[in-house]
This record gives structure tokens, sequence and C-alpha cells, in this order.
């Protein structure tokens, strides 16, 4: 609800849906429901509405399987039973691979394979609800997503526990894949914003099975996302990146991993839309730049 915020404003900004906008919008965990649906078209207001219908059934849900059912059943009534190919911009949705514990990243741009290309196929040929399910698959709140990967049976899970910010791999990707002048990207990074942590009952109850789990994953989720930001201050060029995210620490801020609260969802909100405020020059003027040495082509979004 945070990035969505950023985004409605970042869409005000630049008065058009943003797939118009941006080449590639890559995307984890619940980022990738929101890449997923900007990249397919929709409006950052529609995924709003979406949130709102959808997010307070989905994370009130005690077991985790009734939890995956309502949010399969939420994506499908968006997604239908379409793949990569439905998609109107290129999109890199990043989950976990259980087994090699390797980044499983489904993709539509075949320039931005790093290997067998002449097998390449689209979202690893998987539907778009599937490939999200797979990024969201936060275990062990959400079961392991089974699905099968270039016509092989993988296990995968929630892809924070790789890269809760995907902008290094979009780096990467168009880089060193695509092989685009590094000077030529624009990546604009959104977070999700920064909270003081508050675990409701019901996780609490589920905290006694799961050895504090919940703690533990978003820990790790934050962990990893500062890593990220540290190497790609020093890998991307200073100009090629904008990010977005800030911290409140105010005590009447505090959420979880587990938010079911309409209300407090729609005060994290109004928070992303005061992120964007706070540097609503610096993204006008990121967003107008110029590459160098090249006409301009739009950078790449990362919610």
């Amino acid at each position: 609800m945070y990035s969505l915020g950023v985004l409605l404003e970042l869409e005000a900004l630049l008065g058009k849906p943003l797939h118009h906008v941006f080449h590639a919008i890559y995307g984890t965990s619940t980022g990738a429901i929101i890449a997923a649906s900007l990249a397919y078209g929709l409006s950052v207001q529609s995924t709003l509405e979406q949130y709102r219908e959808n997010l307070p059934r989905i994370m009130s849900a005690w077991r985790r399987t009734a939890r995956r059912d309502a949010l399969v059943a939420s994506l499908q009534s968006t997604f239908g039973s379409d793949r990569f190919d439905a998609f109107k911009t290129h999109v890199a949705l990043v989950a976990t691979n259980f087994g090699s514990r390797h980044p499983l990243i489904f993709k539509t741009n075949i320039q931005a394979a790093h290997g067998l290309r002449s097998s390449f196929v689209p979202g690893f040929g998987c539907t778009i609800v599937d490939a999200i399910c797979a990024s969201c698959s936060a275990f062990p709140f959400f079961p392991k997503a089974e699905l099968v990967v270039n016509q092989e049976p993988v296990t995968a899970i929630d892809g924070g526990f790789v890269a809760n910010d995907p902008s290094l791999f979009a780096f990467i990707d168009l880089v060193h894949a695509a092989r685009i002048g590094e000077n030529r990207v624009r990546i604009l990074s959104v977070g999700t914003g920064a909270f003081p942590e508050r675990v409701p009952l019901r996780a609490k109850w589920q905290l006694f099975r799961y050895a504090g789990g919940a703690d533990l994953m978003q820990r790790q989720f934050d962990i990893g996302s500062s890593v990220i930001q540290k190497v790609a201050q020093l890998t991307i060029p200073p100009a090629g990146r904008l990010r977005v995210h800030h911290e409140f620490r105010e005590p009447e801020y505090a959420t979880s991993m587990f938010e079911a609260d309409p209300r407090k969802l729609e005060t994290l909100r109004g928070l992303g839309r005061r992120s964007f405020g706070k540097q609503e020059a610096e993204i006008n003027s990121f967003m107008s730049s110029q590459p160098t040495g090249t006409a301009h082509e739009g950078p790449t979004a990362l919610p």
C-alpha cells in the first residue's frame, strides 16, 4: 500500500499509465503483484482498488492454504489464465528456487536472459498467476509453490529470500545480458517503507508453531534489501538510479506482514504519497533526464 501511494502520485505526474513510460517493470513478492498489474496495462488506481478489496481478506485468513487460495482467486479475477505474452511492457517477477536456493526470475524479454536463449520461453511457460504466487510464497506463512518451469517440476518460495529489492537484478539484466550501456539505464526503485513492527494476535499463536518465523523472515528480508542497497550504490552509476523509500518510526505507524486493517492500510498508502512529496522535484528531474550519449528511451521502474 505504501508503494502504491508512491506510484499513484508518479502516474499523476506523468499523466499516463506507467506501462506507456517504462520499458520494464521488476517486482518481488507483493511487488510482483504490482509489477504484473502495471505491465498488464492496469492503472495504479485500479491496482490500488484490487488491494483494497482483496488484501484484508487474504491476510486475515488463519491458515496458510486459505491465504494462498484467496490470493489465487483474486489474481485469477484479474489475469485469468493469461501467460507472459499478455503483458504490454517487459516484466520480471522474482521468486526463489527452494531446491537450488537460486533466484528464479520469470521474464518476458529474451534479451534479458543470461543463457539458454535458443530455448527461452517467456515466464518459463507459466501463467501470470503461477509466477506471481511463486514470488509471493512467503513460507511458512504461505505454502510453497509447486509449478512446472521449462517442463521441469520446481518448488518455489518468496522472492524476498533472494532479492527483496530487485533493482540490482534489473541493472545486471539490462547491462550484462541485454548489453545496454550503463549510462543509458534509468532505474526508479520504489520501496515498501519502513515501520515499527507489530505482531497481531493470530501471528503470536502461529509464532509458537513457527519459532518466531514472522520476525525472522521480516528481518531477513530487511537485511537482504539493505545489502542490495549497498551493492547497488557501488555498482549502478548514481545518475542511473533513484530510490523512494522512507522510514516512519512513530508508534502509530506500527504494522506487520499480516496487516489486514483497512484503516492502517490506507495510512500506509498516505505515507507513500508523503514520501513522493518529499522527493517530487528530484523524481521529476530524474524522469526528464536524458541518458548519456543516446536519445531518451525511458527508465526502468521497480515496484
